[in-house]
């Protein structure tokens, strides 16, 4: 039964409901000696008469309250009150991406938010994984946005650690039947009671991303039991399917909700670097949606100002110009431009050390047609230099050059293989010239320069 305003929990005074889930209710509670408001999370009855999930509650408590980073909701204390487990954590006043969606932006996010969410989602998730812990429940009604005012500044918060658990932690600890991370956004691996790492957050906060992108989630209009079988059986949905012009970043969102997670990118960072500069190819600016407008667009639809949502900010990297806050907790960072270009790190994301995000481009038939042309150049000049140091009225000399040529030829196909164009058409062209006197010159000389300098395919496959 829900608690009333003024009744006391544990020592704290209850101010209202927050709200309520599967894993129990959350209140806005008055600290009992701090002048603060925190959010106060308590268990239900099941679950904290369950020895194996006390066990597993204080364990990931613990660990859960050693993450201290700006886009984290930082954990204070734990305890048990009347038979029922409770969290203690930061209050942040605003609004979870969720509701965010369902209330005001049916239809997604423009991209340039999307991104600044994700980037600063992806930097607490890296910086949890580094602790080795997991958060195995990344989705959008566990990331906050704050209110921008004194004490925050458009904040993206990840919440809810609750369920989070060591790398190395194989003890099954989903013995009470409890929703372990949400069906829709959870890794295969994370369904099919696998090892889990880092790459199975990174999954979630990809198809978190399609969400926040599409306005739907993914799999949309499935059964639970659906949406496992579609991603067992290797299932990537896409942005395209929603809004064709979201298809560039079709190929980040692939990777990150990769069914292996080997083909996923190494860090959440790296996919996060990737969205952006695929981004980056939509235009100039982010992609709006003609309804509905954006907070604060349309006067009709502004919310007051005590209700008035925040300005999504990037924030400064982790660690720089810190101030004193509660509980150690990093301070407000100042407000940022928004993207809008590729990131710092390049036009190209990052290759993930697991494996490869992509097949390589298929190499077009003009230039394996060349390549094969010198091959065949080279195999015949060889054979004419060993006949010409074998000939008395040929000379060891020319030998010697035809063989020189031939070496010059399967050099040039190498570096045709290896994307140096230039060098190569020269090399191509010199051993076409010298050689011109045979009948495979005088093919090397008419087709080599042709295969490599003419052809569009050729000339856009380099260009990669």
């Amino acid at each position: 039964m829900s608690m009333q305003a003024g009744a006391e929990f544990a020592g704290f005074r209850v101010v209202r409901r927050l709200g309520a889930g599967g894993m129990g209710e959350v209140y806005l509670v008055a600290h009992p000696r701090l002048p603060r408001e925190e959010a106060l999370k308590i268990l239900p009855q099941e679950l904290s008469t369950d020895e194996s999930y006390r066990v597993r509650f204080n364990r990931e408590a613990d660990l859960a309250a050693t993450l201290f980073h700006p886009n984290i909701v930082g954990v204070h204390d734990r305890g048990e009150s009347d038979g029922k487990l409770w969290l203690s954590m930061d209050y942040v006043a605003g609004v979870d991406l969720d509701a965010l969606l369902r209330d005001r932006h049916p239809r997604g996010l423009p991209v340039a938010d999307v991104v600044s969410v994700i980037t600063q989602v992806a930097g607490a998730l890296d910086h949890a994984h580094g602790k080795g812990l997991i958060h195995r429940d990344v989705k959008p009604a566990n990331i906050l946005l704050a209110e921008s005012g004194a004490d925050a500044s458009g904040r993206v918060l990840l919440a809810d650690f609750g369920i989070a658990r060591r790398m190395d932690d194989d003890a099954g600890l989903t013995a009470t039947n409890t929703a372990v991370g949400t069906v829709t956004y959870a890794a295969p691996e994370q369904l099919a009671d696998e090892a889990v790492d880092g790459r199975t957050d990174q999954y979630a906060l990809a198809a978190t991303a399609l969400t926040l992108l599409t306005g739907r989630s993914p799999f949309a209009g499935t059964t639970p039991g659906a949406v496992i079988s579609r991603k067992m059986r290797g299932e990537v949905p896409r942005a395209a399917e929603t809004d064709p012009r979201l298809a560039p970043l079709d190929r980040a969102l692939a990777t990150g909700m990769a069914p292996d997670p080997a083909r996923r990118f190494r860090t959440c960072a790296d996919f996060a670097r990737a969205l952006e500069a695929e981004a980056a190819h939509l235009g100039s600016g982010p992609l709006q949606r003609a309804t509905p407008p954006p907070y604060g667009r349309t006067p009709a639809l502004q919310p007051s100002p005590s209700q008035a949502p925040p300005t999504l900010h990037t924030p400064p990297p982790y660690g720089r110009a810190p101030t004193p806050s509660p509980y150690g907790q990093a301070p407000t960072p100042a407000p940022a431009a928004a993207h809008s270009g590729p990131p710092p790190y390049g036009s190209q994301p990052s290759f993930p050390a697991f494996g490869a995000v992509a097949a390589p481009s298929k190499q077009p038939w003009q230039a394996i047609v060349a390549a094969i042309v010198l091959i065949l150049c080279g195999i015949f000049g060889v054979l004419l230099g060993i006949s010409g140091f074998a000939d008395p009225e040929i000379g060891a000399p020319v030998g010697a050059l035809w063989i020189g040529c031939a070496i010059a030829g399967l050099v040039g196909a190498g570096l045709l293989f290896a994307k140096r164009t230039r060098t190569a058409l020269i090399v191509a062209t010199a051993t076409a010239v010298i050689l011109g006197a045979t009948c495979t010159g005088l093919i090397a000389t008419v087709a080599v320069p042709i295969l490599l300098w003419v052809p569009k395919p050729v000339r856009a496959w380099y260009s990669e």
